[in-house]
């Protein structure tokens, strides 16, 4: 039940994500994102390249009508199909035959997290409750392995704005069902330093699956192939009393190319360290993406996000870089 469970939460979140975007309000997210991908794919000098677009979802930031006009082959993987359906319908009927599809969860364990943690969440015990902490330690994200998507087989790969959702939606199912059996179950465990050790676990496996996504790019692309990877860089300023405010305040930050601070968010700080063994950076750029509008959604805030983006191109063997400062510290990979 919980595996399903945590399944659900992400087909029900793009469900949500599509429905906001149909507003117009990722345009310039995705006219952002679009414009990076075809930079990196007319870098590629092979003729008819093989793209795979991890995370794919509906493709509302990825050019893939573009992507496929180029004469070359397109891999759409993600775990929601009904969205994946959606991108295909989207194209003109001469260009499905250059898309194929695949339904795979990209952290390669969610099933094993599931099984681990169920006897902590699904359980009226006091006892099996209070092992969730440990039941979490115990589990790690390793850099999953498909046999549908080869080592070295794609010229060019893109993950849009996926790192920050490999385990966000799946790690509020498990808090979500914990809270509500200990509510029921085990009130007592409901204090501030057991939800603290509840999320520093959670918080090191965000940090393992960004890390192992990392390595599962630099994996799949051809040593002169092109990687696109973008995420969250920014939240929403807590002091920011408005959708205007907070958008003027990222605007500020982002004046100085790249910021860094406290309020980096993990997935851009980890990915930012991740890339620099594998990757040389062709280009880094940020934008605002202004995710929910005021008045799309009743009873939710408007949010906004300063977003970041990457091509990478595989390290030559020699080692030597052309890296560009890191986003978080300002110091250049050697």
């Amino acid at each position: 039940m919980l595996v399903r469970d945590l399944r659900r939460n992400i087909v029900e979140q793009n469900r949500r994500n599509r429905a906001v975007a149909r507003d117009g309000a990722w345009a310039g997210h995705a006219a952002a994102s679009r414009e990076m991908i075809l930079a990196g794919r007319a870098r590629l000098g092979a003729p008819s390249p093989r793209v795979l677009v991890l995370g794919a979802g509906a493709c509302l930031d990825v050019p893939l009508r573009e992507l496929c006009e180029g004469g070359g082959r397109v891999r759409l993987v993600d775990m929601d199909g009904p969205a994946l359906s959606q991108a295909v319908e989207r194209l003109p009927p001469g260009l499905r035959r250059r898309v194929d599809v695949r339904r795979l969860d990209l952290t390669g364990g969610l099933e094993r997290l599931g099984a681990t943690v169920a006897p902590s969440v699904e359980t009226a015990s006091a006892t099996g409750l209070a092992a969730l902490p440990n039941q979490l330690a115990s589990f790690h994200f390793e850099r999953p392995a498909f046999a549908e998507l080869p080592s070295a087989g794609w010229d060019m790969v893109v993950s849009s704005a996926v790192l920050s959702q490999l385990i966000a939606f799946p790690s509020d199912a498990i808090l979500a069902r914990w809270v509500a059996q200990a509510r029921e179950h085990a009130p007592r465990l409901l204090d501030p330093t057991m939800e603290d050790r509840i999320a520093d676990q959670l918080a090191r496996l965000e940090t393992e699956s960004v890390t192992a996504h990392v390595t599962l790019l630099a994996e799949l692309v051809t040593p002169a192939g092109v990687v696109y990877l973008s995420t969250e860089l920014l939240g929403p300023p807590a002091a920011a009393r408005t959708f205007a405010e907070a958008r003027a305040a990222l605007e500020r930050r982002l004046v100085a190319d790249v910021p860094d601070g406290p309020d980096i968010l993990p997935a851009a700080r980890t990915a930012s360290a991740a890339v620099a063994a594998p990757f040389s950076i062709l280009d880094r750029r940020t934008w605002l993406w202004d995710f929910l509008r005021p008045g799309v959604a009743v009873g939710v805030a408007p949010q906004v996000f300063a977003m970041i983006g990457w091509l990478l191109a595989p390290r030559a063997p020699t080692g030597q870089s052309d890296a560009l400062p890191h986003p978080a510290t300002g110091e250049v990979a050697v």
